[in-house]
């Protein structure tokens, strides 16, 4: 029966991407992929881990991007809450509990891209909710900007500046899978890279 299931599924996967074209296909299923159940339940994994999280340096807060990522220590002792399919106001709710339980020194908040997938101008409703997040956040912060809109990513440059947090380049380009948005093997790589480089060469006050 799960055999006959299965093959059902893949049958359908397929005749979806013939039907819609692969470029179409992908974005179609990063749609899918990217609903709020999904991403709630994602949120609910994130949420029991950290019930056993004790107090660290540093916070990641995220979507997929971080969630892939290999971010254990990059900037002392090192916390990952990073949900895939994430967009602001799903970091927004999660982030209290989060803080609370690893009281961290430092948060890296890389998130947008769910936001920004269909269009990649920043909204003013967009860049409201992002400034409302970064504010509640706490401690020295480093934000990443965002692959898929180089205006979001100026936009995120921007506040960096102003709150003097330190500001991540987005992985991009080669670096990065068929999308342009998460990134290769060696684009985890740079992107550990980056974050750990903005964790030692930057610091913001204390808010």
């Amino acid at each position: 029966m799960k055999k006959k299931i299965y093959s059902i599924l893949v049958v359908g996967s397929v005749l979806a991407a013939c039907a819609l074209g692969v470029d179409e296909y992908n974005e179609w299923r990063h749609d899918e992929m990217s609903e709020k159940p999904y991403t709630h339940t994602r949120a609910q994994f994130v949420r029991k881990a950290l019930s056993n999280a004790e107090p660290i340096d540093t916070l990641v807060l995220g979507d997929s991007i971080s969630e892939m990522t290999w971010l254990v220590d990059v900037c002392g002792k090192t916390y990952n809450a990073s949900a895939a399919g994430a967009k602001i106001g799903d970091v927004a709710l999660l982030a209290p509990l989060a803080i609370q339980r690893t009281r961290p020194k430092v948060i890296v908040l890389e998130v947008g891209t769910n936001n920004l997938w269909t269009d990649p101008t920043p909204s003013d409703d967009f860049k409201r909710q992002y400034l409302a997040l970064v504010h509640s956040l706490p401690g020295r912060k480093i934000l990443v900007g965002i692959p898929n809109s180089p205006a979001a990513s100026d936009f995120v440059r921007n506040v960096a500046s102003h709150v003097h947090a330190a500001y991540v380049e987005p992985v991009t380009g080669e670096l990065t899978q068929s999308g342009g948005v998460h990134p290769t093997p060696e684009g985890a790589v740079v992107y550990r890279q980056r974050s750990q480089q903005a964790c030692v060469s930057r610091t913001s006050p204390v808010s």
